[in-house]
Order: C-alpha cells, then sequence, then structure tokens
C-alpha cells in the first residue's frame, strides 16, 4: 500500500521574463512588503531598480533589508524587529539560498511572534510553529537551493557552533517565480557549486526512505535536466541549459520537502557550520562517497531497491551526458544494458560515483581539505551529522562509514 503526504508552494511560476509580474504579485500579497535581497548582486545587475520601479507602480511601501552572508538567529531576529516595527504584512525575497532562506525566517516569525531560538530544530525551545507564515514570494537568482520551494529556512549563529532549520508546512512560499533569466548573472565558480547542489537532493530524495511515486516521477525528471550542468558550464549563454538547471533547482527543493535528504546534507550541517564551505562544494566533495558508502551497503543486505534507484539516476545522467564519453572503456550505458542482478546494478553505482567524482574534478570543485577539515575534526563532525537528514538517507551508516566518507572526500 502507497501511503505519502505531498506539499509545495501554492502557486509556482516559471518561465524567463516573468520577473516582470513580481509587482502585481507582491500587492496581492499585502499593501506593506518586507524586500530581503543579498547585499549586492541585485544592484550591480541593475535589477534591484526594476523592482523598485515595479513595486512603486503597484503602489507599494516597502522596507528593504540585505543580507550577505547565511542567516544568524542573531540577524533574523534584529531584522524581524525592524519589519515589526515597519508593520510588513508580507515579504519578497529575491536572491539565492541564503536570501530565501532569510526570507522564509522572517515571514516566520513575523507571524508567529517571538525569537528564532524559539522555534529553531536540535538547539532551540523546541516550540512549533502553529501560525502560517506571512505570505511570502520567494523568487531565486541561482540554481541549485530549491529554497523557492521548500518548508524550512536553515539558520546558524555568529559563533558558528551550529546551523539547525526552522521548518513547518506552514513555511512554504505563497508563490515561487523562477525566472532563470535571473541566473545569467551567477558568477561559474557559484554556479557550479550550485548545480551540483541540486543534483544533489535530487539524489538524496529520490533514495529517500520517505520517496514515494511522486518523487520518482519529479526527482527523476530534474536528475535528466541537472545533467546539463556540463553544458552549461561550457556555454554560460546556453538558454536551455540555463532554463533546465533552474527547473532541476525548482524540483530537488519540491522533492526534498516532501521526501527529505540524506547522509550527505546529514553530514552538510555540521561542516557549514564549523567551516567556510561553501554548501554546494560541501555536497559536490561529500555525494560520490556518500553513494558509495550506501550502495556497498546495499549489497551486503540484499536491497535491490536502492540499488535500482542508483541505476535510474546513472541512466538519467548518462543520457544526458552521452557525448561526453570518448574513450574505449565500458560506458555506464553498456553496463545498465547488462545489467541483470545486484552485482551488475553495484558495478554500475560504483561507476556512477567515479563520474560524479570526475564531474566535480572538471568544474573546478575544491576539496573540502582546502577550507581546513583535518581528520581530527571528524570525531566532532559525525557527533553532529544525526539530524533529520541523515534519518532518511536510505541506509544506516554507523560512525566508522562517517568517517571514511570524510576521509574520501578530504
Amino acid at each position: 500500500m502507497v501511503v505519502f503526504n505531498f506539499a509545495t508552494a501554492q502557486r509556482i511560476l516559471f518561465g524567463a521574463g516573468r520577473i516582470a509580474e513580481l509587482g502585481v504579485l507582491a500587492a496581492e500579497a499585502g499593501q506593506r512588503i518586507c524586500l530581503v535581497t543579498g547585499r549586492h548582486s541585485l544592484e550591480t545587475s541593475g535589477r534591484l531598480n526594476a523592482i523598485r520601479e515595479m513595486f512603486e507602480q503597484a503602489g507599494l511601501d516597502w522596507v528593504h533589508v540585505r543580507i550577505g552572508h547565511e542567516p544568524t538567529v542573531e540577524w533574523v531576529d534584529e531584522q524581524a524587529a525592524l519589519a515589526r516595527e515597519f508593520k510588513a504584512e508580507a515579504v519578497v525575497a529575491v536572491g539565492g539560498g541564503s536570501a530565501l532562506d532569510a526570507g522564509k525566517a522572517l515571514a516566520a516569525l513575523l507571524a508567529n511572534g517571538g525569537a528564532a531560538l524559539n522555534y529553531l530544530e536540535g538547539v532551540g525551545r523546541g516550540r512549533p510553529l502553529l501560525k502560517p507564515s506571512l505570505p511570502l514570494i520567494a523568487v531565486p537568482t541561482t540554481a541549485g537551493t530549491g529554497s523557492e520551494a521548500t518548508k524550512n529556512a536553515v539558520i546558524g549563529d555568529r559563533a558558528n557552533t551550529f546551523k539547525k532549520s526552522l521548518r513547518s508546512d506552514g513555511m512554504l512560499p505563497r508563490v515561487a517565480l523562477v525566472d532563470p533569466d535571473l541566473t545569467a548573472d551567477c558568477p561559474p565558480a557559484v554556479a557550479a557549486a550550485c548545480g551540483m547542489d541540486a543534483l544533489t537532493q535530487l539524489l538524496e530524495a529520490f533514495t529517500s526512505r520517505r520517496a514515494n511515486p511522486m518523487i520518482d516521477a519529479l526527482a527523476g525528471m530534474g536528475l535528466g535536466l541537472a545533467g546539463e550542468l556540463p553544458r552549461l558550464m561550457a556555454d554560460p549563454g546556453n538558454d536551455h541549459a540555463r532554463e533546465a538547471l533552474a527547473m532541476a533547482s525548482l524540483l530537488g527543493g519540491i522533492a526534498l520537502a516532501n521526501a527529505g535528504l540524506g547522509a550527505v546534507h546529514g553530514l552538510a550541517a555540521p561542516l557549514g557550520a564549523i567551516f567556510p564551505i561553501p554548501h554546494g562544494v560541501v555536497c559536490a566533495s561529500l555525494l560520490p562517497s556518500v553513494i558509495r558508502h550506501n550502495a556497498k551497503k546495499a549489497a551486503r543486505i540484499g536491497d535491490s531497491w536502492l540499488l535500482t534507484k542508483y541505476c535510474a539516476a546513472a541512466a538519467q545522467l548518462v543520457d544526458m551526458n552521452q557525448a561526453e564519453t570518448e574513450n574505449d572503456e565500458e560506458t555506464l550505458e553498456d553496463m545498465l544494458d547488462a545489467s541483470e542482478d545486484n552485482s551488475d546494478a553495484l558495478a554500475i553505482t560504483l561507476a556512477l560515483c567515479e563520474y560524479l567524482r570526475d564531474l566535480g574534478a572538471r568544474l573546478g570543485i575544491p576539496r573540502l581539505s582546502h577550507f581546513g577539515l583535518r581528520p581530527e575534526d571528524f570525531p566532532r563532525i559525525i557527533a553532529e551529522a544525526r539530524g533529520a537528514s541523515m534519518q532518511t538517507n536510505p541506509v544506516d551508516l554507523d560512525d566508522v562509514d562517517l568517517a571514511e566518507i570524510l576521509a574520501e572526500s578530504l
């Protein structure tokens, strides 16, 4: 019997040029708007002035808050106080994952009152967010986090001692407005890391313990689209590839909000809290080793379901990158055609791991040791990695497994 729940943003608007609708959408959400953006990129591109003009034409009042880092409890509480004083009726967040998470956190606190630590998972007071957030319009300018379609906001603290989530179905945006053109100004290194984040989220949701037929459909399609990442990095002006990555990111956000993630993101939370490592870089570094450990454990316990899922993911990624295989070795596609049992499926999955490791290298993604991670840090990372994402990893990984994954990712 199949039983599952599924929730996503109330409205999803997707397509090039749809940023032009933001003023009308904001007016539908409220008269007094808290606008959340990154620090400089929108202004540099000229898009911030365009947004202000749209708000003026719609007759809106707004207060503008900027965030140039990942949100912290201190920043969220300070900005929530300003927005309350302004009497904000809705939140519009435009930017990368940090800006969108900041917007979601503010919308939740403005509706529920109090400080962020009242509600933060794991380190807070454990109170539920009982009221739906203020109306929120989420507009991503990167293709990777899928934050425009998720029901949580990742928040740390200034002392870099934790990175945890505010989480509630009521935090889902009222509108997710995804305009692929907004990602055109993204710097190449950021675009590469964000693309690997999207690919990781799709793979982890696809193989999550809570995956269901809806997730299979959405994440399966998203993996094929994420396979356009090498093409986008080679040709940043490729409109088709840019659109594909924007859609992959959106589908990844929808999938993870409903199925959860896995060990990559379980480890990424403490790694990102302790070290100055971009989230997408963490994902790209950890993903091949996590899949390898998951697959080997699945083979030992006879979990053909998980190995079949990894083979399906390989088929999607290989199909999109078939033209890039220029050697005489057996390709993943050849192995898929020959697959008959778990040993074949394990071989395919291990080849997928090597493909992903090579992809990270080709994209210039640095290894974790570049940011100061050392073996003596592993016990602390592992001790703090047993959060929600680790609970939906498709197999149980012990501390030895996690230490080996970190060592292989240095």
